[in-house]
């Protein structure tokens, strides 16, 4: 497609999250190298996407929303153009292109749980989730932001109603539907970009009605911003990190210090477990991957660090010595990722193996008391330093 000339800007080798919505008036081109040169562009009117077009070198076209869907599933490296335009250029674009442009008179129809929602896409907006659902407020909106991911093992679809405020949320997963601040949670945490409808008033009138649950309990920014949000995020993105999906959780169990913890952990050896434990405590979040019962990756974040394998596996084993909780999330099939974790002490190799279940069940009480010595002297060297 050729676009009218504006001011250019190239960006070799960029991930696309790292150029999509830095234009106010213009276009993003990106271009990826398959079987031939792939084009994809995205349109911007004041900071806000208007309209899309993916050319492949096949000669296949993609327009408008369809278009903007194949761009955000984008996850490498790729050649930017930005294009920046003086207002009235995109008007003139629409006039003659309007194929490209999400507005439209047609009405379209999409379900989520045993809801049908018929409305009129006028816009696809990314960002951040909070900002758009602020920008979406102040223009006043009757309508709804819907959100659709694609997953392994379900397709997930939210969607946040507004009468010019947002008033209600609805979530779907595979069989699970959630209503509300529940489903507002589970909307933020996979938000890339959404499309935005205009509905009748009547119908979220309706709906608010049938589904009093859907009704959003607390402001937007409290919902978000919440503690369960913030750890649900910081899960999802460990996840995200390790390449696994979010299963589905099964057990959640507080522990008390290391053996109820290696109590856990033998269950799910037992069991030939495989999914991941989320393991919480005060001062971190860890996870680890396990395959046929047996550790397979591991990944630790603090307000500070991000580490993963061997050091993560010591750090989330240290943060169970007081208490904590672990939330058992199963996996459908056996998680294909394998960490190696390259000890650094006799303790390190001694809590490897017992984590991979090499060795006999009283090796842990020996490492936990090796762990004691080793703090106990660490305070008499101290006491005998002052």
């Amino acid at each position: 497609m050729l676009f009218p000339a504006g001011k250019s800007k190239l960006h070799k080798g960029v991930h696309p999250n790292d150029v999509l919505d830095t234009v106010d008036t213009g276009y993003i081109r990106l271009t990826v190298e398959g079987n031939g040169l792939d084009d994809y562009y995205i349109l911007y009117s004041n900071h806000n996407a208007v309209g899309a077009l993916c050319e492949f070198a096949d000669g296949r076209r993609l327009y408008a929303a369809e278009a903007v869907d194949s761009i955000h599933s984008f996850d490498s490296e790729v050649l930017a153009e930005t294009v920046m335009y003086p207002e009235g250029v995109i008007t003139r674009i629409k006039r003659d292109y309007p194929e490209l442009f999400f507005v439209s008179e047609d009405t379209e129809q999409f379900k989520i749980a045993d809801t049908i929602f018929k409305g009129t896409l006028f816009a696809v907006e990314t960002g951040d989730f909070l900002d758009v659902l602020g920008k979406l407020e102040a223009e006043e909106l009757t309508g709804c932001i819907r959100v659709t991911r694609e997953t392994e093992e379900a397709i997930q679809e939210g969607a946040v109603l507004f009468l010019e405020k947002p008033v209600a949320a609805v979530f779907e997963s595979g069989n699970s539907v959630r209503l509300g601040d529940d489903a507002l949670r589970e909307i933020t945490l996979f938000y890339t970009q959404g499309r935005v409808y205009r509905l009748d008033e009547k119908f979220i009138e309706d709906f608010l009605f049938l589904k009093n649950a859907s009704r959003l309990k607390s402001p937007v920014e409290e919902i978000i911003a919440s503690e369960k949000t913030t750890d649900d995020l910081r899960r999802y993105m460990a996840l995200q990190a390790l390449g696994l999906e979010r299963g589905i959780l099964v057990l959640n169990a507080p522990c008390n210090g290391t053996f109820s913890f290696e109590a856990l952990l033998k269950s799910a050896t037992a069991r030939n477990f495989d999914g991941y434990l989320w393991v919480r405590s005060d001062d971190s979040r860890g996870l680890m991957v396990m395959g046929e019962g047996k550790v397979q990756a591991a990944y630790s974040v603090d307000s500070s660090t991000e580490v993963q394998g061997m050091k993560a596996l010591r750090k989330i084993y240290e943060s169970m010595e007081s208490k904590g909780t672990v939330d058992f999330y199963q996996l459908p099939t056996p998680p294909r990722i394998s960490q190696s974790f390259e000890t650094v002490d006799d303790v390190d190799e001694h809590l490897v193996k017992k984590l991979m279940g090499e060795m006999g069940q009283e090796l842990i009480k020996d490492v936990s008391m090796a762990k004691e010595f080793k703090k106990r002297w660490k305070n008499k060297k101290k006491k005998l330093g002052e």
